[in-house]
């Protein structure tokens, strides 16, 4: 049995591999290849040379004509076999933002993904992934599935094998991470306090040269809660001027990629400042309760 390299149902044979497991002694006999089994027994049109023979069909039946010095003969057969290449899917992998809290460009991808794309987790294939061609062919060493890129972008191979005949095919995808940006922390906005409620408006976009600190191609918006600047939804951003609820009150900035949609977020505290007239009132009010 052989793999059918280019997916045309042919390949070359190399017969003369079959004479040591068609006799134990292919030394002592005279061994030969035919097509038929007539023409095996009249020992005419034997398949010449035997070790570069193209099949013509698969499974072929291919008749050996043992004869030894003496004349005598024997007849065998054996077939050909050629072994469809897997039928996958191309691989790909969605490129990731660098989220693993350092920006080196690197991150982890879970190559089983590339697996469902490639196979639908079918077990009647094997996948493995690599990071050369040679090793790919070679089958070993494999990559883990949860790995972290070297190189950005980097190329892996992926060698795709049937379970069962052994025969596999190789295709490469590439790991890519996207440039993501870095939420500085910015200083706190500050706003005086005119009418002693604690309330006031907030030019939120103030901070926003401390959280991009010099990156291009960033935009920041401003959110209530983590949770919705995690979601990144510019319905639910806050407006500026934005009133606080609080003094002190946080806010997240997410800072993100126009291009890449990678964020990052960071804190920006609101902060109302009494007027000096309420301070001193505020802090006589306190010793008062003492």
């Amino acid at each position: 049995m052989l793999c059918d390299e280019d997916a045309d149902g042919f390949t070359i044979f190399d017969l003369s591999s079959w004479d040591a497991q068609v006799t134990a002694t292919p030394a002592d006999l005279g061994i030969t290849y035919y097509e038929t089994l007539v023409e095996a027994q009249a020992n005419i049109n034997e398949i010449d040379p035997a070790n570069a023979y193209t099949n013509t069909s698969s499974p072929q039946t291919i008749f050996v004509r043992l004869e030894n010095t003496d004349g005598c003969s024997a007849i065998s057969q054996f077939n050909l076999i050629v072994n469809p290449l897997p039928i996958y899917t191309t691989p790909s992998i969605v490129p990731l933002c660098d989220y693993d809290g350092v920006l080196d460009e690197s991150t982890e991808f879970d190559l089983s993904e590339v697996t469902t794309i490639t196979t639908g987790d079918d077990p009647a294939f094997v996948v493995s992934y690599h990071e050369s061609q040679i090793e790919a062919e070679a089958g070993t060493p494999a990559l883990p599935l949860l790995y972290s890129n070297t190189s950005n972008p980097q190329t892996i191979w992926t060698r795709i094998a049937d379970a069962v005949t052994g025969c596999f095919i190789i295709d490469t995808f590439t790991l890519t991470v996207l440039d993501t940006p870095f939420a500085n922390v910015p200083v706190s906005l500050k706003e005086c306090d005119t009418d002693t409620d604690g309330i006031d408006e907030f030019d939120l976009t103030q901070a926003d040269a401390d959280i991009i600190g010099g990156q291009t191609d960033v935009f920041v918006n401003y959110y209530l809660t983590l949770a919705l600047a995690e979601a990144g939804d510019p319905a639910t951003a806050l407006a500026s001027p934005y009133t606080n609820i609080t003094s002190p009150q946080t806010v997240y900035g997410r800072i993100e990629k126009t291009f890449t949609g990678c964020f990052d977020i960071t804190e920006l505290e609101l902060i109302v400042i009494l007027s000096f007239f309420d301070a001193i009132i505020n802090s006589a009010c306190m010793s008062l309760k003492f």
